[in-house]
């Protein structure tokens, strides 16, 4: 069964308070891994577009 990363992770809570806390904190880390990099990596562009859209004229 195919899932997004949120729900899969939200897979590893499970019932009467027993959750795997060191699976959620890893996959938490994996997900957040390429957003990460992506924005070390374009950084420079990102604030170029940003202070390109607020100057006047």
């Amino acid at each position: 069964m195919k899932r997004t990363l949120p729900v899969a992770i939200s897979g590893f809570f499970g019932q009467h308070q027993f959750t795997q806390w060191g699976y959620v904190f890893a996959l938490s880390v994996l997900c957040l891994l390429p957003v990460l990099l992506i924005f070390i990596f374009c950084q420079k562009f990102f604030v170029t577009g940003l202070t390109a859209g607020s100057v006047k004229g």
